[in-house]
């Protein structure tokens, strides 16, 4: 089956996903062996020697060593390796250990094309590794079970692994990936080969068009910064754990409390304080800024949250 597939694949925008080398599946595209065996990140030249035979690639999506990194190659070429979602170490390669997160996240990438380049968003998610673990010890891969469980290829001798903090609830064996609502977001701005700091909000509210559906745009102290668009009015509700924080970046925003309104403009913010009833309306369309707890139900319920999204 997998001998099948094309080894690689061009889609839109002079993007190519390979994945070792474009010319060879076993080559790692970022990572480099020494003499000695061991995994260092590759040189500019051999980088460039490797995508030699695809110039036109304005970026290439490349896997293999399941090591998440983003590279800037030759000319305006990005490169980027999403990391993997399965196994977070690759162990069936010689000195393994060195390309090892020592983490059991589930990695994956997202890329979106801007004005000046390009714009890379690393993530590393909890999910239910120990289901994952006990599936590869029940299919005879005890490295594989150990990689998934502890992030290390082989764990130290001696040491005592110290199970992560898990959610109430774990998924069903049959989806192992957990909600995005606890996701750690890593963003890295791409733009010529320079890396930024900066978020276009104006960008991320481009991205989508849906009214009360907030977009994270990024996290801050274990809380989401989102963006959102609102129009009418909203649910009453409350938060009992939390204050709800309200920005207005365009347009008009009420706030209805059960004994009065607050009306807020551009540049202008209110904080309910938790245990506060609430109901935002708009009467035309406005943008807002929202920073709540990462997992804040956006409607006081779980059962009738929105569901997280990014932009």
């Amino acid at each position: 089956m997998l001998h099948s597939l094309p080894s690689q694949l061009w889609l839109d925008d002079g993007i190519l996903a390979c994945h070792g080398t474009p010319d060879n599946d076993t080559t790692c595209l970022l990572e480099e062996s020494l003499d000695d065996g061991r995994y260092v990140p590759a040189r500019r030249e051999v980088l460039a020697t490797r995508l030699a035979s695809e110039p036109t690639a304005r970026a290439v999506l490349c896997g293999h060593s399941h090591r998440q990194a983003v590279v800037q190659g030759p000319g305006e070429c990005l490169v980027l390796n999403p990391g993997s979602v399965g196994c977070p170490v690759f162990g069936d390669i010689p000195f393994a250990a060195n390309l090892e997160y020592r983490s059991p996240h589930a990695r994956y990438a997202i890329l979106t094309r801007k004005k000046r380049g390009w714009q890379v968003e690393l993530l590393a998610l909890e999910y239910d590794w120990e289901a994952a673990s006990a599936r590869a010890l029940a299919n005879n891969r005890p490295d594989w079970a150990q990689a998934m469980l502890t992030g290390y290829v082989k764990y130290p001798a001696g040491a005592r692994y110290r199970r992560p903090h898990r959610p109430e609830r774990s998924p069903p064996n049959d989806a192992l990936v957990a909600p995005a609502t606890r996701a750690q977001i890593v963003h890295q701005e791409t733009s010529r080969g320079n890396m930024t700091d900066s978020i276009s909000l104006a960008d991320k509210l481009a991205t989508f068009q849906e009214h009360w559906s907030p977009r994270t745009i990024t996290t801050f102290n274990d809380c989401d910064v989102m963006v959102v668009k609102v129009k009418g009015e909203f649910t009453w509700h409350k938060h009992d754990d939390t204050d709800d924080f309200f920005l207005v970046l365009k347009g008009k925003l009420d706030i209805e409390l059960r004994d009065r309104t607050v009306t807020l403009g551009p540049g202008e913010l209110y904080v309910v304080p938790k245990g506060v009833e609430h109901r935002p309306v708009a009467s035309e369309e406005a943008h807002l800024m929202l920073i709540e707890p990462t997992g804040t139900p956006n409607t006081g319920d779980k059962a009738t949250a929105a569901a997280r999204k990014l932009a």
